[in-house]
């Protein structure tokens, strides 16, 4: 939770509030089941001048993989996203370890960021490869969109230190 007070050196009043849960949960030997829920919300009285980095954006590769990074949430008459006062996200996967420290994923990812406190849900499917390095979960995903204007496949690729 963080916000500010325009009578502190800023432009407008705001609170906001997020919270993120994660959860690995183990199906065998060389199974894991990986979840994550995410909900954000903002409360300003002029939505306008709230700046972009304080507003609530999905897409990418820790939201809603299959679209491009930021890419989900309110637009405006440009076409432009302009970031939204909710997030909604989600996300379910299977990861297996087939040889070694390599492995494979499915995982279905859906979410939202919008004026409304329930967004509109976009979801992404695909299948993924796994690294088990020193360093962390080397990983390199193949993302379908499901939903809106995106389509094809999208390449995401990062590393995971702990969950």
């Amino acid at each position: 939770t963080h916000g500010a007070h325009e009578s502190v050196i800023s432009d407008t009043s705001f609170v906001q509030a997020s919270t993120l849960t994660r959860g690995v949960f183990p199906l065998g030997e060389h199974t894991r089941f990986l979840a994550r829920v995410e909900y954000g919300a903002t409360w300003v009285d002029d939505f306008g001048v709230l700046p972009s980095s304080q507003r609530f954006f999905a897409g990418g590769d820790q939201s809603v993989r299959g679209y491009g990074y930021q890419s989900i949430g309110p637009r405006n008459e440009d076409g432009d996203v302009v970031g939204g006062r909710y997030l909604a996200t989600a996300s379910a996967e299977v990861e297996r370890l087939i040889w070694g420290n390599i492995g494979l994923a499915a995982f279905y990812d859906i979410g939202g960021a919008d004026n409304n406190a329930l967004p509109t849900l976009y979801s992404g499917v695909g299948l993924g490869f796994r690294y088990r390095s020193p360093i962390g979960i080397i990983r390199l995903d193949l993302a379908h969109p499901l939903d809106g204007d995106s389509s094809g496949i999208r390449i995401h690729f990062g590393i995971r230190v702990g969950l």
